[in-house]
């Protein structure tokens, strides 16, 4: 995600740990003038998630985070560490993001455990994280996306303002479109018993193979498993259904309106 600190002038991207490093050297090769610094080492990221979360930030802060706008971020200093906090997140909850200072991450990190027992606050890992972003159909590197997809597949030309001016990338991208897009990413529930698991091959029922599993698990918000993958564009439509091989065994499955769960 890229935050915007002070417009034309100072940005941060915060990009997927594992590519951190890929991600720096491409902006380096592709750079038109701009000062870029890779300060992963300096700063820490702590996620509050919830309904209450901000709540949480508003009491811990000191200020109105529950005020602001989605994707707002603003800058503060917290116990003398220099911070920036940012209504985003990557579970479909409330809440927000904080970075702060390295040094000052351990401190926060407790201090929010702390002041949110109130708020039944818990630490939680990636697991969590990952049913929370599949429920709500947010896209993992590695999984939904990588560098070799095209938005518009990927139903992220939202993101894409094709008619701003130039930029890396666009002409092939809007090339895939203006052709018709050959796959799509849908969001899918299964029918039969059964857990769709990233690289399960998807097939119509005349066993044609369709697509492929990118992400899966069994929704704890709905208690039934739910799917995101690939399939033929022709195979997307919302009701359309499909199989899942599970092991071996062709397993119903039906296209569904997403996101699967909305706070």
């Amino acid at each position: 995600i890229v935050y915007c600190l002070k417009k034309d002038e100072d940005y941060l991207v915060c990009v997927n740990a594992s590519n951190a490093d890929k991600d720096f050297a491409w902006m380096t090769k592709n750079n038109k003038g701009a000062d870029i610094t890779n300060e992963s080492n300096y700063w820490a990221q702590i996620a509050i998630q919830g309904p209450k979360a901000l709540a949480l930030c508003d009491k811990v802060f000191g200020f109105a985070a529950s005020q602001m706008k989605t994707f707002a971020v603003m800058s503060f200093k917290y116990k003398n560490f220099q911070c920036l906090f940012a209504t985003t997140g990557y579970t479909g909850e409330r809440g927000g993001e904080v970075f702060i200072e390295a040094g000052g991450a351990a401190t926060l990190w407790q201090d929010l455990l702390k002041e949110g027992a109130e708020f039944q606050v818990q630490a939680i890992g990636l697991g969590a994280r990952d049913t929370l972003r599949t429920e709500y159909k947010m896209s993992l590197y590695g999984h939904e996306i990588d560098d070799t997809s095209n938005p518009y597949e990927a139903k992220l030309g939202w993101a894409m303002k094709p008619a701003a001016k130039d930029f890396i990338g666009k002409g092939p991208m809007l090339k895939v479109k203006e052709a018709g897009l050959k796959k799509q990413l849908v969001g899918f529930k299964m029918l039969e018993k059964g857990i769709p698991r990233q690289g399960y091959s998807l097939f119509s029922f005349d066993n044609k193979e369709i697509g492929k599993v990118t992400s899966g698990t069994h929704s704890p918000t709905l208690d039934e498993p739910i799917g995101i993958g690939y399939v033929e564009s022709e195979f997307a439509a919302e009701g359309t259904e499909f199989a899942v091989d599970i092991r071996g065994r062709k397993v119903k499955a039906k296209v569904c309106k997403t996101p699967f769960v909305t706070k």
